[in-house]
């Protein structure tokens, strides 16, 4: 005798009767309510695809919060916001900070470059003044020798002149004396033993 066909109508039926009797649908469940009626394969076909359907067609439940419990959460979202805001706002002005110490750094090391331009030309041209001054002496026939002390610090003229005073007129005129670069010691003495023709440089 032919085995009865099950529709997928029939499992459908009995998958929801069971449902709806606090039960979970199951393959040996469907075939009890369709008096073993069906292949186990043909009953889990259907039944898969029952369960795929309600799946698709069940919605989330709405859930309605206590007043209570909305009215903290937003309390508590003010609050985080607030937070939030303090925070931004300490960054932003700790940033500023940053930028106006940055900034007046930066501008001190402008202004200390162009200082340091500025020193290093007025040094040029005093020294070129200071070497004007030297030429003139040497072709004066006033300065004999001149050089740096060894270690440095200072240097020597030898020079020739009438008196001390002619001497310190040439020192008072000299552009390192006017600028107070340097200062002078003359020291006067008397080559009383040179060499011969030495006699020509007094």
């Amino acid at each position: 005798m032919a085995r009865k066909l099950v529709e997928y109508a029939d499992v459908a039926k009995a998958a929801q009767a069971l449902k709806d009797a606090g039960k979970k649908p199951t393959i040996v469940g469907v075939r009890e309510l369709l008096d073993s009626k069906g292949s186990y394969t043909t009953i889990s076909s259907y039944l898969k695809r029952w369960a795929e359907e309600n799946t698709l067609e069940q919605s989330p439940p709405e859930v309605e919060l206590p007043q209570a419990i909305i009215d903290d959460g937003n309390v508590f979202l003010k609050r985080l916001y607030l937070a939030a805001q303090t925070a931004a706002t300490e960054r932003l002005q700790h940033e500023r900070e940053l930028m106006n110490r940055k900034e007046l750094e930066l501008k001190d090391e402008l202004e200390q470059a162009i200082e340091m331009a500025n020193n290093d030309a007025e040094r040029a041209d005093l020294l070129e003044e200071q070497l004007e001054n030297l030429d003139r002496q040497y072709a004066a026939g006033t300065f004999l020798c001149s050089g740096p002390q060894n270690p440095r610090t200072g240097g020597v003229i030898l020079c020739r002149a009438a008196d001390r005073a002619a001497v310190e007129t040439l020192t008072a005129e000299d552009p390192f004396r006017i600028h107070g670069v340097a200062d002078y010691e003359i020291i006067e003495f008397s080559p009383v033993k040179r060499l011969p023709g030495f006699e020509a440089f007094l």
